[in-house]
């Protein structure tokens, strides 16, 4: 709304920080990417946060120059060979898309056998996400965090695998 002040991204990692994981969703490139980086390490979130990115050159540039940072493939989300292409990439998560013709519990039970723990984009309703839940996904995207406690309770940890 109006006469509202939005945080700067330092504010707004300062302000989380310990409370929630993070998907920071990155539609930039190069030295802006860099700068997230640098603030991940900076404020100690290299384990609760991962940078979700579109870009398979900025994937593949990100895992080569920062191992340590976890990355979310959106490359080819909305398409069947998603999953080849995260294996590809040496993505450490994926986020597929809610309304994705390849979305089952066969092809989340392939990812998790991949390593892969899988992140949904996204869930705000009860039964949406009852429904993620019985398709096997770890985890959405949500306005609506107390709902999503209530379906997947409080406590969640990353896949070893996907480490």
């Amino acid at each position: 709304g109006m006469r509202q002040n939005i945080p700067t991204l330092e504010e707004a990692l300062h302000a989380i920080k310990g409370k929630a994981g993070l998907n920071l969703h990155l539609y930039v490139k190069g030295k802006h990417v860099d700068r997230v980086v640098e603030l991940v390490a900076e404020y100690k979130l290299v384990d609760t946060a991962f940078l979700a990115i579109p870009q398979a050159e900025e994937i593949a540039r990100v895992r080569r120059e920062y191992p340590d940072i976890y990355v979310c493939t959106g490359y080819r989300a909305a398409q069947a060979d998603y999953l080849e292409h995260a294996l590809k990439l040496d993505a450490h998560i994926l986020q597929a898309l809610r309304g994705a013709p390849y979305l089952s519990r066969a092809w989340v039970e392939k990812a998790h056998e991949k390593g892969f723990p899988v992140e949904i984009f996204y869930a705000d309703t009860y039964a949406d996400m009852k429904w993620m839940q019985r398709l096997g996904v770890d985890g959405v995207l949500t306005n609506n965090p107390l709902t999503f406690h209530a379906v997947y309770g409080t406590s969640r940890s990353r896949r070893k695998s996907s480490l």
